[in-house]
């Protein structure tokens, strides 16, 4: 790709040259040259690692406890350290004892068991959490959300989309939120972040009629997340309606990029200022010539 460019602008440097002579060129070389030096892009020859937690959840009820089996393996090709494996039940968390070293595709399981206060029946989220570091001890957090069937198994109707985000420092989340139901319901959004990235209001409500729907709009903060990652997050969109109580667990993306520099920001206008002096020297250039 680069000695492509190159080529390109050899190229036209000598036709260029050829047209308004040696003595001009040297004026405005720099000119000709600086377009190309900005798009060309930096290569970056080091070899990456990464980890990559693959988690597998068994939930299910006996009587008031949730028995759920976690099992979490490692696809990446760098060891995880201090693995912890947790559950969060309507804010309340149990975790399991920390796993030192998790090496690529080992797997490690835990079964927890927790205790459940739904006063309703119907379909609850239970949140999977795994937390671990790289070698230097940077956190890193992965999550996940199985279901819980509590005394009834029910489908709810209230559906929505996260809009995939790229933020740097900060940014936004959009959830759009939609009633099927036949009647006006009074939904709940909660956002489910790792713990490297943060919001101020995690939890919206709004009021929608049968057939409506709206977008809800949060800020992020990214605490720890490290530029080039991609997190998986959700919205837990739930309600009551007929006694029951129904979730449903919409997952999305938030990629975190590096903050871009002056240069960055103003690539395309100082790209087009360049090729606009070209044009304009090489014209009168060109007139003094016939003239």
């Amino acid at each position: 790709m680069v000695a492509e460019e190159v080529s390109s602008a050899t190229i036209i440097f000598r036709r260029l040259r050829q047209k308004i002579g040696g003595e001009d060129m040297k004026s405005y070389f720099f000119i000709i040259t600086l377009p190309w030096v900005l798009m060309m892009p930096s290569v970056d020859r080091a070899e990456a690692k990464y980890i990559t937690m693959e988690t597998e959840v068994t939930a299910n009820i006996d009587g008031d406890s949730a028995k759920i089996h976690v099992g979490v393996t490692n696809k990446g090709d760098e060891p995880a350290y201090n693995v912890r494996i947790s559950t969060d039940l309507s804010g309340k968390v149990t975790s399991a004892p920390l796993h030192e070293i998790l090496k690529p595709s080992d797997q490690y399981s835990q079964d927890l068991t927790a205790v459940l206060e739904y006063k309703k029946p119907g379909r609850y989220p239970a949140i999977i959490i795994i937390d671990y570091t790289d070698k230097n001890q940077y956190p890193f957090t992965a999550i996940s959300i199985a279901y819980l069937n509590y005394k009834e198994n029910v489908v709810g109707r209230a559906v929505g989309e996260v809009i995939p985000s790229v933020i740097s420092d900060k940014g936004t989340l959009k959830v759009k939120v939609k009633n099927l139901e036949e009647s006006e319901e009074k939904i709940e959004v909660s956002l489910v972040l790792p713990k490297e990235l943060k919001s101020p209001t995690q939890k919206k409500e709004v009021s929608l009629k049968p057939g409506n729907e709206d977008t809800l709009v949060f800020d992020i903060t990214n605490i720890s997340a490290l530029p080039g990652s991609s997190y998986q997050v959700y919205a837990l969109i739930g309600y009551e309606h007929d006694q029951y109580h129904y979730s449903n667990a919409i997952g999305g993306n938030i990629k975190v990029e590096q903050r871009k520099s002056l240069l960055e920001q103003y690539q395309t206008p100082l790209i087009a200022i360049a090729v606009t002096l070209i044009l304009i020297v090489a014209y009168f250039s060109g007139r003094r010539r016939k003239s």
